[in-house]
């Protein structure tokens, strides 16, 4: 029991640290105190507070949002004694109501907040698809970044992507480094506005050589022919922004493609495929390779003319 005890203080401590006129006769007191997590002090027959995102919003965090106008929130203001708040038991009814009312604010309106994770999980396509290696561009190794691996690995078997709310700043400082690119390997054509699709798996399905994609995916509507010409025939391109929708498209595509959630966690890696004899990424390059070749050549003919 002096252990357990122990523990629960020393948790406590890392929320509210100590000061030369707090107690340290804390019990947990849940039957007394407002929530499970505020401690008793049994030399002063007070309560502490302990609920986090309460105690963060008494200290003016801007991540998380409680009701101001309630009078627990009044009441506690006046409590404060060097960052630690008290209340007799006898209060502690508003106070909990107050504390009903706190919410964390995650990085974005789009991101929801999960309370049996206590965690925020990320929805933006963009990074999410640049957080599972497929392409995009995001600012890499930002604390914003950190975070989010760092929750997602502590949670069992991932299928999205999560942070701690007290990250939200740090994850919006993250996203506005992100922008939209084409699909990996994909091509940019010259208004800047558009990519070509360039990826094999996903040409030889559109172009009706076999090969089994995902149609239902927003990624494959977003894909249109270039032209009906000679020069264009069985080509196809898409609006460059889409870059990240047309990438979970692209990896529909693939053999043993299981995909249960956003973060990729069951995803089949790219160097499983195989088209052709070669990596999906060799016969990319490859092909690549070969438009290179076929510019080039087209221009030493128009200069020869």
């Amino acid at each position: 029991m002096l252990v357990a005890l122990t523990l629960f203080s020393i948790v406590h401590w890392i929320l509210q640290p100590p000061s030369n006129s707090v107690s340290q006769a804390l019990v947990p007191a849940p039957s007394l105190c407002a929530s499970q997590d505020d401690m008793y002090d049994t030399a002063s027959r007070l309560c502490q507070v302990g609920n986090k995102y309460a105690y963060w919003y008494l200290r003016k965090k801007t991540w998380v949002q409680c009701a101001p106008n309630v009078p627990g929130y009044k009441y506690l203001l006046r409590t404060e004694t060097q960052g630690v708040y008290r209340y007799p038991f006898d209060k502690s009814k508003i106070v909990r109501e107050f504390y009903d009312t706190c919410i964390p604010e995650c990085a974005t309106d789009e991101d929801t907040y999960h309370s049996a994770k206590d965690l925020c999980m990320v929805t933006d396509g963009v990074l999410v698809t640049w957080l599972n290696g497929d392409g995009q561009h995001c600012g890499k190794g930002t604390i914003g970044e950190k975070a989010i691996r760092r929750a997602t690995a502590s949670v069992t078997n991932p299928t999205n992507y999560w942070y701690a709310a007290d990250a939200a700043n740090k994850v919006r400082e993250l996203l506005e480094t992100c922008h939209g690119t084409c699909a990996q390997f994909d091509a940019e054509l010259h208004d800047h506005a558009h990519c070509q699709v360039i990826n094999p798996l996903a040409l030889h399905f559109l172009q009706g050589d076999g090969g089994t994609c995902d149609t239902s995916l927003p990624g494959y509507r977003l894909i249109s022919p270039m032209g009906t010409t000679k020069d264009v025939a069985n080509t196809f391109m898409y609006p460059k922004s889409t870059g990240d929708e047309v990438e979970n498209f692209y990896l529909s595509c693939m053999k043993g493609w299981s995909r249960k959630g956003r973060a990729g966690v069951t995803a089949l890696p790219h160097a499983a495929e195989t088209v052709q004899g070669k990596t999906l990424r060799e016969y990319q390059a490859a092909q690549a390779s070969q438009q290179e070749m076929k510019r080039w050549e087209d221009a030493v003919l128009a200069a020869d003319y």
